[in-house]
């Protein structure tokens, strides 16, 4: 175990990449309902909306699990931090460079943060032949011909991930931009053929496969100049997530 400390906050330079994973048992009696108080106005009354109550906890989770990661890497209490929109609704933080990207799918919570854009987005694979119906219907629809093709040229047992593997990279670079729906997903390809770590138009493409298996993490990050591009990875135990800093600590080192 290793804990992510306030004297580690001038830790992140302008080439490092951290990616905060929390995995948690949406059963679990974990109870984060005192601090709601720490989420916006706006994401309170999304809170109050939101009927299912696994659905509400990942909700709530994920907000507080960004605030706790941010508070860490800026030496600062999680209710100083203020957020801002981008014109196109995506959220920053006030007087900071930081950047940062959350994704959620079910039992797991992604975060990514550094000094440039960032976009991160993790889908679990689902199997089966409507599910491939479903994902062959998602191809044609938002992949371009040249990601079209790659997928069909792959072996029939391994279409399923190369999907999702294209689908969650394009799904963290339209993120990362930060224009939302303006950008139409045929218009551009991700890098091909697929690989851990891609370099193109002055982005840096990370794709990994998580454990279990059926979990499929992309990020993408902004690299202008070409950099040398440092990846931590940190497990975060879902006991923690209010009020600690311990989590189980992983690095990835980009060669």
């Amino acid at each position: 175990m290793k804990s992510l400390t306030m004297e580690k906050r001038d830790a992140l330079g302008a080439g490092d990449v951290q990616l905060h994973l929390l995995r948690y048992d949406k059963t679990s009696s974990n109870s984060t309902g005192n601090y709601l108080y720490l989420l916006s106005s706006d994401e309170q009354d999304l809170f109050k909306f939101i009927e299912l109550e696994s659905r509400r906890r990942e909700f709530l989770w994920s907000r507080l699990f960004l605030r706790r990661v941010l508070s860490l890497t800026l030496g600062k209490e999680m209710s100083e931090l203020k957020f801002s929109r981008g014109d196109f609704g995506k959220p920053f933080l006030e007087a900071s460079d930081l950047q940062f990207n959350l994704s959620h799918t079910d039992q797991l919570i992604a975060c990514s943060v550094s000094r440039h854009r960032v976009g991160i987005d993790i889908e679990r694979v689902i199997s089966g032949e409507k599910a491939e119906e479903q994902r062959m219907l998602l191809a044609k629809r938002h992949f371009s011909t040249a990601e079209q093709d790659y997928l069909n040229s792959q072996p029939e047992d391994s279409r399923a991930l190369v999907f999702y593997q294209i689908f969650t990279l394009k799904e963290a670079y339209v993120k990362a931009l930060g224009a939302g729906l303006n950008v139409p997903f045929p218009g551009f390809s991700v890098p091909l053929p697929l690989r851990e770590k891609s370099r193109w138009g002055g982005w840096e493409f990370f794709t990994r496969v998580l454990s279990p298996t059926d979990i499929r993490l992309a990020h993408v990050v902004e690299n202008p100049n070409n950099d040398f591009c440092r990846y931590e990875i940190f497990d975060w135990d879902q006991d923690y997530l209010p009020g600690g800093p311990l989590f189980e600590h992983k690095m990835f080192q980009n060669n």
